[in-house]
């Protein structure tokens, strides 16, 4: 919710000396890509480190873009000579911050902002970027 990242960035700038600059990177929402990508179900597979068995990874998401809210469904399933011996489900959300959203928060929560980049090579920050990347220094 907003009021827990108001409050999330309010602890940070306690643990700031005056004028301690916070860095945020952030992913640029791909909104057309979530569209298309709406409820549908991805699958990844990977090896388990330890067992060395097959781990099928199964993300629903769903996107509420007038609460600026991300739903993922995720399902972990962990097989062994085809058979599953272990799963877990779980729900969770996330907030969808666009560049403009983070900028106004950061200057809610008493930050300056210092520089706004597209990438870690410190490029400015265009209408390509996938990615933003915020210095803010505490006020």
């Amino acid at each position: 919710t907003l009021e827990d990242q108001v409050s999330a960035l309010a602890s940070i700038r306690s643990c700031l000396r005056p004028g301690g600059v916070l860095i945020v990177d952030n992913s640029v929402p791909p909104v057309a890509a979530w569209i298309k990508s709406m409820d549908q179900e991805a699958i990844f597979e990977f090896v388990h480190p330890v067992s060395g068995n097959k781990v099928v990874d199964k993300v629903t998401a769903s996107y509420d873009f007038t609460g600026s809210v991300e739903r993922d469904v995720i399902t972990l399933e962990e097989l062994q000579d085809g058979r599953v011996v272990r799963a877990a489900r779980t729900e969770c959300s996330m907030a969808i911050l666009f560049p403009r959203e983070l900028r106004l928060l950061l200057t809610h929560c008493v930050f300056d902002i210092l520089h706004v980049w597209k990438n870690h090579r410190r490029e400015p920050f265009d209408s390509d970027a996938r990615e933003v990347i915020m210095a803010a220094r505490k006020r």
